[in-house]
């Protein structure tokens, strides 16, 4: 056989390995679109079209002054990726819900500082306002706690702005990113998980339940030697009828909060829900609108009755 016959087979064999190649990226192309669009039919789950406003400190909203204007009354909020609205417009927020609500029921007008970030837990929250949060001037501290902030460890997110804007990219183009990121957090609050969790507040020996309580309690007492409110928040939503672990976590912050005089704010349990309702979709437990509407009334109660007082 020639070198020329060889060379041409060769070629007819590269050719032919290009060719198969091209059939399986065009058939798993093909087969992705359609798991998109089955996806999207059969799960109802929605797109997520929000808009992040980071300012220069890496937070959601407006960039903040240190001092607050004259004749106004700021708010302060610590919290994780629940106070920070993941998944939630700028406007639907707790945040600021209770900013607008705060100014239609009272005067002075009301700022509320937005200091939440994706990952946080007590620790890093608290580490923040000592660092950085005592420069802003403020009325009112509250620190949002969810279940999970009793971790020792937070999650670092050193950019917001590039997370979320890359986390918004891939959502809006493929739910099927949506459904996988938001099952493995659903999963890895399994019951395992949530019993560990719920365990670390029961037992008050365990290092995760001593650092967060003295995170808080460093908080308290910085407040009320500077003569500023303080509250803790638990930001949780439950269904009447059905039991939940989180329930119990909240009972045991209850009675932290009782025994240390420290002002303790929750949402009441919904009556005959169905939690997914209050939820971003079914594998992502992150509040949605409906939960930060929950949320800021649960707030706006509390002040409303403290200044009836």
């Amino acid at each position: 056989m020639g070198p020329a016959v060889m060379n041409h087979q060769g070629k007819k064999t590269i050719v032919k390995y290009a060719v198969n190649l091209l059939v399986v990226v065009l058939s798993l192309a093909a087969a992705l679109t359609l798991a998109e669009i089955a996806f999207r039919w059969y799960f109802d789950v929605p797109a997520l079209p929000w808009c992040y406003r980071i300012n220069s400190l890496d937070f959601r909203g407006r960039e903040p002054g240190l001092g607050k204007p004259a004749d106004s009354k700021r708010i302060m909020l610590l919290g994780d990726s629940y106070t920070f609205g993941y998944g939630v417009p700028s406007e639907d927020i707790y945040a600021s819900l209770l900013e607008k609500r705060s100014r239609e029921y009272s005067r002075p007008p009301v700022e509320v500082l937005n200091f939440s970030r994706l990952g946080w837990n007590t620790k890093a929250e608290t580490e923040f306002f000592f660092s950085r949060g005592v420069q802003y001037d403020f009325d009112v501290l509250i620190l949002s706690h969810t279940f999970n902030d009793i971790e020792l460890k937070p999650i670092v997110v050193n950019n917001q702005q590039l997370f979320c804007s890359l986390t918004q990219m891939t959502m809006l183009h493929s739910l099927l990113y949506v459904f996988y990121q938001g099952k493995a957090a659903f999963e890895n609050a399994t019951t395992d998980y949530s019993q560990t969790l719920t365990s670390l507040y029961k037992n008050k020996g365990s290092p995760e339940w001593k650092q967060m309580a003295d995170c808080i309690l460093r908080l308290n007492r910085y407040c009320s030697e500077k003569r500023k409110r303080f509250v803790l928040f638990y930001f949780e939503i439950y269904c009447d009828n059905k039991s939940n672990m989180r329930l119990d976590i909240k009972k045991e912050m209850i009675r932290f909060a009782d025994e240390n005089k420290i002002p303790f704010v929750g949402i009441e349990p919904v009556p005959d829900c169905d939690l997914k309702e209050y939820h971003l979709y079914k594998y992502n437990a992150h509040p949605n609108n409906l939960g930060h509407r929950l949320a800021a009334e649960a707030l706006m109660n509390y002040f409303q009755e403290t200044e009836r007082q």
